[in-house]
């Protein structure tokens, strides 16, 4: 029963973070949705030591609602209540997770910039402020290396 939670925890992060890379890649970097382009763009031309709040915390909200839509109604037809619950909150702790690493890549002297992996990460996320068909991927790049968006210097 526990390598099943495991396996169901690690899926439902892969899912999340692939349908993170999907909404950055396809939806915020166009038009497709009337204002949410408009709004990252703004994300994109900013100060980059805002606290980038601008468009992502809304955007997390719809993010979540979307997967909530989508993907609950489908298990909740097949999958038992628990595994559902489960795969939910794996979710939305991931979606959080990635709100909160941008956020952080935003604040000069935030207190992750004392390591190592962090400021890689933070170097990699401003590639994508300065090419921005590169590196959609927030806290992972896994998808940017399958999709061919992967870039780790200028």
């Amino acid at each position: 029963m526990y390598v099943f939670v495991i396996v169901l925890i690690i899926l439902t992060i892969i899912a999340t973070e692939g349908f993170a890379y999907i909404w950055h890649r396809f939806i915020a970097h166009t038009d497709y949705i009337l204002a949410i382009g408009e709004t990252h763009n703004i994300h994109h031309s900013a100060n980059m030591q805002h606290e980038a709040d601008e468009d992502f915390i809304w955007l997390l909200f719809l993010m979540i609602l979307s997967e909530l839509a989508a993907g609950v109604s489908i298990m909740l037809a097949i999958l038992p209540e628990t595994i559902v619950m489960i795969a939910l909150a794996t979710s939305i702790l991931v979606l959080f997770w990635n709100w909160w690493i941008h956020r952080a890549y935003h604040v000069d002297k935030h207190w992750l910039n004392t390591y190592d992996w962090f400021r890689r990460e933070k170097r990699r996320h401003y590639l994508h402020h300065y090419q921005t068909d590169k590196n959609y991927g927030i806290a992972s790049h896994f998808l940017d290396r399958i999709m061919g968006t992967w870039i780790d210097s200028v």
